[in-house]
């Protein structure tokens, strides 16, 4: 592992371990709480809502709660999360009662975690009858308008729930650019991901269960390196799905069941430490763009099992050197460029341009909501990679990128991978573009990815 990786890895673990500790120290105030008297409260004058002078704590229940006459005490619960999130101070828990927590109940989505808040429910069961169901529309910094359970914030957390989003192309969690521990907790449900991880996001998501969402049980991408550690993803498209740059750190999770288990692409560079992978119906692990999951080195062995996963075990189509070093695996099950002795050169990671910082302007003309952006090239899923510095202009647009798609069942398959697709013509049919490029190589790397989804796409004149 050169000296660049071991850096990320080391950060990563000492990220991991601080928030775990921050974690117990967190909860273990909560537990006193149960066998001592309430602390005395105080009057916000605000609010109106009475907090703890020290620790706060403020109890949820959707059933017997009520938000207006409601202190937030054991014994006079709210009972909205979105309530309990308005009034919450930082250094507080919000503990939640068994019960589905939904628009019906009078939440309003998504809900905005708070920098220092938790969000708990019961650890133990994952949160078995502690339901958050719902979605509204975010408006990301990165990925445009998005439909979300959940915003993360920086030094939040979130244990012992279940997260469902059924809205089209939900996601339960988004976590944009900060640092979020999550817990214990069940994600199911989605029509997209249960857990999106974009921007500059670290944090760590461990003893998770992922389990038939839409498209990815998780998409970690932007520039992001979470730890993502002991989890379990099962009956979902893909297992995890790594993007564009983004480093994280994988331990100990169980990947099974899934289409593919570990999707990693464009210029990703993850470390996978002591998973065991699978029973995938298609592949467990496959690697195309100039990505490279690190499955382990002459320095550090791999840990990793990947047995029965359908057609093969690892499939290799990245540029570079895949370093497989001390897993338990069968290279025939195996294919493309992979290193067992772990000595192939690791790549240095690529830098996310200033520009992924700001949302493109989309192209001029009629007015399609979901129309893509120029000169994007599509990560799937999420569909949107940085645009180019500016400008940018029609003018300057050179190719595009279409697939036949007559039948709304067609279209609908090209937009569960590329939501920005829109209708169009090209020779007199029916067709959808996906995407519009100055560049040919980017139009190519589209083709290719789609490829990949068993989607036949070309390249025509802009």
């Amino acid at each position: 592992m050169n000296h660049r990786h071991q850096q990320n890895h080391n950060l990563s673990i000492m990220r991991s371990c601080a928030w775990a500790s921050l974690l117990a120290l967190w909860l273990l105030p909560v537990a006193q709480a149960q066998k001592t008297p309430i602390v005395p409260f105080r009057k916000n004058q605000n609010t109106g809502i009475e907090t703890k002078s020290e620790r706060n704590q403020l109890f949820v229940n959707p059933a017997t709660g009520n938000d207006s006459t409601g202190d937030g005490s054991s014994t006079a619960p709210l009972k909205t999360i979105t309530q309990a999130l308005r009034v919450a101070q930082p250094d507080t828990v919000i503990q939640l009662a068994p019960g589905t927590y939904s628009t019906e109940t009078g939440e309003f989505f998504p809900l905005h975690l708070k920098p220092g808040v938790m969000i708990l429910g019961d650890r133990p069961t994952k949160g078995k009858d502690i339901i958050i169901r719902g979605g509204g529309y975010y408006l990301s910094p990165t990925f445009a308008r998005q439909n979300i359970t959940i915003l993360g914030a920086n030094q939040a957390a979130i244990a012992g729930v279940t997260l469902t989003n059924p809205h089209p192309r939900g996601y339960g969690l988004w976590i944009e650019s900060s640092s979020v521990m999550v817990t214990d907790n069940t994600l199911t449900g989605s029509t997209h991901d249960g857990i999106s991880v974009t921007g500059n996001s670290g944090g760590a998501i461990a003893g998770n269960y992922f389990v038939q969402n839409g498209a990815n049980g998780i998409t970690i991408y932007g520039i992001s390196g979470p730890e993502v550690r002991d989890n379990h993803f099962e009956n979902t498209g893909f297992g995890i799905n790594i993007a564009e740059s983004a480093a994280p750190v994988l331990i100990g999770n169980r990947i099974t069941g899934n289409k593919d288990g570990i999707l990693v692409q464009a210029h990703a560079l993850p470390v996978l430490r002591n998973n065991t992978i699978v029973g995938n119906s298609r592949y467990g692990l496959v690697a195309i763009g100039q990505s490279q999951p690190n499955l382990g080195t002459a320095n550090e062995a791999g840990g990793n099992i990947f047995q029965n996963n359908g057609e093969l075990d690892i499939s290799a189509n990245s540029s570079n050197n895949i370093p497989a070093f001390g897993n338990q695996l069968s290279a025939s099950r195996t294919s493309g460029k992979i290193d067992f002795q772990g000595i192939a050169q690791l790549v240095s990671a690529v830098p996310t341009p200033a520009s992924s910082q700001a949302t493109a302007t989309p192209l001029p003309g009629p007015d399609f909501s979901d129309r893509p952006r120029a000169d994007r090239q599509a990560v799937l899923p999420p569909p949107t990679v940085p645009a180019p510095p500016p400008p940018v202009t029609p003018q300057s647009l050179r190719y595009r990128v279409v697939v036949e798609a007559a039948t709304p069942w067609e279209q609908s398959r090209v937009r569960d991978r590329v939501p920005d697709a829109f209708r169009s013509f090209s020779r007199g049919h029916r067709v959808m573009q996906v995407g519009a490029f100055i560049n040919l190589s980017k139009a190519e790397q589209l083709v290719q990815q789609l490829k990949s989804y068993s989607i036949v796409a070309r390249i025509e004149p802009y």
